[in-house]
């Protein structure tokens, strides 16, 4: 008897416990609620201050309208961790056009001289002007350099920047610094120029995640848009990498996360 009222009471001890860290975690909760609710975007805007992030300072920004080309651009506003952008020449009187907003951390800006130093053509001003790049402004995963593994004319997969529900074949047509490449989808239009800016082609780092080594879309059950030739026929990768010669990109096995 003494036995069972010496369980009965352990348990009792037991279920009281689980009952007051059931509660402890509930409160904690409720308190990492209200910090992301109230707290997060003052201090996320409180960073920016300080890192000196403010409105009317210009960047190097991806078009949007023609997401092979880099241009100048003004940060208008700052809400929260996000960024509100105007190009230069929407910036003026008389243009109507919207500008853009992306979050903080995106890869769609770029601190001034960035195009310069990775050997890319930007649209700017006649009177834009920028100091050298200064030594830290890379992300960690632009600062080796493995443009030893990639070469001009390598075919990879990459989400279609014009219909991203679409994974696409895509080759290398130019190599930059700091594991930088120009890739071109290879369903596009075959009188092609690498130097006007088209939806056709974007600039990615080698640890991007929106490109993919050959054989994903199959792997995954994913539809691949093939090359033109292979429009009505069936694609296959190792047949057409043996006829025509080229090699796949070796891409790291770590990925970045691409933030819009």
């Amino acid at each position: 008897m003494r036995k069972k009222d010496s369980i009965s009471r352990h348990l009792d001890t037991f279920y009281r416990e689980q009952t007051a860290v059931k509660y402890v975690l509930v409160l904690f909760d409720f308190i990492n609620r209200l910090f992301l609710l109230f707290c997060y975007p003052i201090i996320i805007t409180l960073s920016f201050v300080a890192y000196r992030m403010k409105e009317g300072l210009e960047f190097e920004v991806v078009d949007t309208r023609n997401v092979s080309q880099f241009k100048v651009a003004k940060l208008k506003k700052i809400i929260g961790d996000r960024f509100y952008f105007k190009y230069w020449d929407d910036d003026e009187p008389d243009s109507h056009r919207d500008g853009f907003w992306c979050h903080s951390e995106s890869r769609l800006f770029r601190p001034k001289g960035w195009c310069e130093a990775m050997g890319i053509k930007l649209d700017a001003p006649p009177t834009y002007r920028h100091k050298k790049l200064p030594p830290g402004c890379l992300l960690e995963e632009e600062k080796v350099d493995p443009n030893s593994e990639v070469e001009v004319g390598m075919k990879l997969e990459c989400i279609d920047p014009v219909v991203p529900l679409q994974i696409c074949t895509a080759t290398v047509i130019k190599v930059l610094k700091y594991g930088f490449m120009l890739i071109r989808c290879d369903h596009a239009d075959e009188d092609f120029d690498p130097d006007v800016p088209n939806n056709d082609s974007m600039y990615v780092h080698v640890s991007s995640n929106l490109i993919f080594e050959c054989g994903f879309a199959d792997a995954h059950g994913i539809r691949l848009m093939p090359p033109n030739e292979y429009e009505n026929k069936r694609f296959s990768w190792n047949k057409y990498l043996a006829e025509t010669g080229q090699k796949p990109v070796k891409l790291p096995k770590v990925r970045r996360f691409h933030i819009a």
